[in-house]
């Protein structure tokens, strides 16, 4: 049940993120008024298919769009569309990368390595 996650915070009420649980890619929104919610569908991890994960904004509908794409070459191949999710007014976020575990473990989890970070506005 380790968990790895990507998230762009808002503030402590309200997140956008990408994580791993349990061998699956999961995506999901929290905000203060409607909580935590799934964005699209869990999908099976698989390291070389899902090595990018992204959360873009897509200006001319004004949704959030959550992403993940291969390596290829060193960087990414084509990007997946996983999820969309209307967005709350954002003024500005902090990127969050974390990885650990919540419980005793039968057995270990495993090393987490986060490779690059790239912020475009």
């Amino acid at each position: 049940t380790a968990d790895m996650m990507f998230t762009l915070s808002v503030d402590g009420q309200n997140h956008y993120r990408n994580f791993l649980e349990q061998g699956y890619l999961k995506f999901e929104r929290r905000t203060t008024a409607y909580g935590k919610q799934t964005v699209g569908s869990d999908v099976a991890f698989d390291a070389t298919t899902h090595a990018f994960w992204r959360i873009r904004h897509d200006e001319a509908i004004d949704q959030l769009v959550y992403e993940t794409a291969p390596r290829v070459g060193g960087g990414p191949g084509t990007w997946m569309e996983r999820g969309r999710t209307w967005r709350a007014t954002v003024l500005s976020v902090k990127v969050e990368l974390k990885a650990g575990t919540w419980q005793a473990e039968a057995t270990a989890p495993g090393t987490v390595q986060f490779d690059s970070v790239k912020v475009v506005r």
